[in-house]
């Protein structure tokens, strides 16, 4: 093992440079862009579309979102160096705009699955006051009462009370006819 490591660094594949490549940065250090500083060009790829974010999960969001914010704080560092250096140009100015891109994405993914989140949680609440009216309900017709408020209740609750009513009427109409046959049929003592 110890053979391969002193290998390693006679041909130069590990050393400084890589140690520092693969070393995390901490502190102030995270604001500033090696690359930059050793005058190399730094290579930037493209931004993150809505379609990519969307199959990532959560953590990975939140992961990449503070990749971004950091990024963004890097390049906003560069631009403040860059200017009182006396220079007016960032050596990649396309970056900002993809690292601005990227968050505005994330962003947006983040608050589709929020509006479906708080969807799914309305349709359940209401799924669960439905259910909820229907067992009263079921409850109050088992024992020979209704919710005041059901529209069915009330529709025959006025069908009653107009058959009542005509009962009445007829019974009514009948006592009178009864009584008056009474009356006649009854001898008088």
């Amino acid at each position: 093992m110890l053979r391969g490591v002193v290998g390693a660094l006679r041909r130069g594949a590990v050393g400084p440079a890589s140690a520092a490549s693969r070393l995390p940065r901490r502190g102030l250090e995270e604001f500033i862009d090696n690359d930059t500083r050793r005058g190399a060009d730094p290579i930037a790829g493209r931004a993150w579309t809505v379609t990519e974010l969307r199959q990532k999960s959560f953590d990975d969001l939140h992961k990449l979102w503070w990749v971004l914010y950091k990024e963004k704080n890097l390049l906003l560092t560069e631009k403040l160096v860059t200017r009182r250096k006396g220079g007016n140009e960032l050596r990649a100015p396309d970056r900002a705009k993809k690292v601005s891109m990227s968050m505005k994405a994330v962003r947006h993914v983040v608050d589709e699955r929020e509006k479906r989140r708080m969807q799914i949680k309305a349709d359940k609440e209401a799924a669960e006051a439905l259910a909820k009216f229907q067992a009263v309900r079921a409850a109050a017709l088992a024992r020979g009462a209704a919710p005041k408020n059901a529209p069915d209740v009330i529709a025959a609750r006025k069908a009653a009370k107009a058959q009542a009513a005509a009962d009445a009427a007829a019974a009514a109409a009948a006592g009178t006819d009864n009584q008056s046959t009474e009356s006649h049929s009854t001898p008088h003592q």
